[in-house]
């Protein structure tokens, strides 16, 4: 090997080290900041103006109570069924409406999490009486065991931590590690964050699931385990919220675009599959009764749209173009600009990921909440990232150098 050979594989390998070690310390910044983050809102959570939900009894009785394959014994019309635990209700109406408005694999996750804690409730829950105010509620004792709560927001904390350093892994692979930076510190720091930890619901663990999803899309792109493997974190993303199969979704379409037909299809076919088997509720007619089931729970989701339009009248009557540009708020500037950038044009894997989570959920979401407009904003913001930012830094370096030469000839 000659001289020149061996000083060029040298400085690849030097090359290599300094990738490596950026990789490294920016990984390490982020987590420094992200666990910060997370004692602030865990912080937070264990503050007593801080401590209640309306909805803690009702994820508390969800998380009691493990998912089963039960239908409803009476024939009262979906709108006008009262699905809060504690009403005059047979137990197997609550757990047919509970299992189809909230899928179980957060319920199982936070069900045996808390049966390992030993912080499981046991016994009966009371009821938020939703005729009275919140100051009413909390004098009458309607909420739910604080050690159990402080649990749950403990472990969604960890999971929106996880979440975070599995974009910036997915985007600093994808793009580079100062894109993984930003992108990750957007997901911790944006303002919704508080909601997500204040409900001990299920967006964390769909957060999770989804980042979890794109670091696998961006790893092993449009491949045979890649459709499995997405398939699988798509239909578990699902399990947590019904949302989460937006990434199998937008997984598909993008195969498709890479004439990939048979693989699209074994991603949502192993995405469906997922889902019903950690969903019981799905076999409660019997093996062959799944797709009615199916049906009934995507019925399910519309009784929910219009009961929360009951709470958002104005929200409720807008039109669904007009309702696209209101949920994105300042950030549809941004829509646009990833459209259009090169790195969408290719497929690149980050920037659809993206697309995915602003599109579908800006056709999904049913109230104007901070936490159900936050994978939509977030998925904008972290595809302008992923489409942009080499552009950006040349830019910006660009202006720089302009501004130093202005500056040196006014001299």
């Amino acid at each position: 090997m000659g001289k020149i050979e061996k000083e060029g594989l040298a400085g690849d390998r030097a090359y290599e080290r300094a990738q490596h070690l950026k990789r490294l310390w920016t990984l390490g910044l982020l987590m420094a900041l992200v666990v910060a983050a997370g004692r602030h809102f865990v912080g937070l959570a264990a503050a007593p103006e801080f401590q209640i939900h309306s909805d803690d009894l009702m994820w508390m009785y969800r998380y009691q109570n493990l998912p089963r394959a039960a239908l409803r014994t009476t024939n009262t019309d979906y709108v006008h069924f009262e699905y809060l635990p504690g009403h005059e209700a047979p137990a197997d109406d609550l757990a047919y409406i509970h299992g189809l408005d909230q899928p179980a694999f957060t319920r199982y996750v936070f069900h045996y999490l808390l049966s390992w804690a030993g912080k499981l409730p046991a016994g009966e829950l009371a009821d938020w009486d939703y005729a009275h105010d919140f100051q009413w509620n909390v004098e009458k004792g309607n909420v739910a065991p604080r050690e159990a709560v402080r649990v749950v927001r403990v472990v969604n904390a960890a999971l929106m931590i996880g979440a975070a350093a599995l974009v910036f892994i997915a985007v600093a692979r994808a793009v580079t590690p100062a894109a993984g930076f930003v992108a990750g510190l957007y997901l911790v720091l944006h303002s919704a964050t508080v909601d997500v930890m204040w409900s001990i619901g299920s967006d964390p663990l769909l957060w999770f699931c989804m980042a979890g999803a794109l670091l696998l899309w961006v790893g092993l792109g449009a491949s045979l385990w890649g459709a499995i493997l997405l398939g699988v974190a798509g239909g578990l993303a699902a399990g947590a919220k019904i949302n989460g199969a937006i990434v199998v979704i937008g997984y598909a379409v993008w195969v498709l675009a890479k004439r990939r037909p048979k693989w699209a299809l074994l991603s949502l076919g192993a995405g469906l599959l997922t889902f019903v088997l950690v969903n019981p509720i799905c076999f409660a007619r019997g093996v062959l009764g799944v797709p009615r089931m199916l049906w009934e729970l995507v019925a399910w989701r519309s009784v929910r749209a219009e009961m929360t339009a009951r709470h958002f009248p104005a929200y409720a009557g807008q039109a669904r173009w007009r309702l696209f540009f209101y949920l994105l708020g300042s950030w549809w500037v941004l829509l646009p600009l990833v459209l259009v950038s090169r790195r969408f044009r290719r497929l690149e894997s980050a920037v659809w990921w993206a697309m995915a989570l602003t599109v579908g959920h800006a056709l999904m979401v049913t109230a104007p909440l901070p936490r159900y407009l936050y994978p939509l904003q977030a998925g904008l913001v972290i595809g302008a990232i992923t489409a942009y930012w080499p552009m950006r830094l040349g830019i910006g370096r660009r202006w720089l150098r302009g501004v130093r030469e202005r500056l040196s000839g006014g001299g």
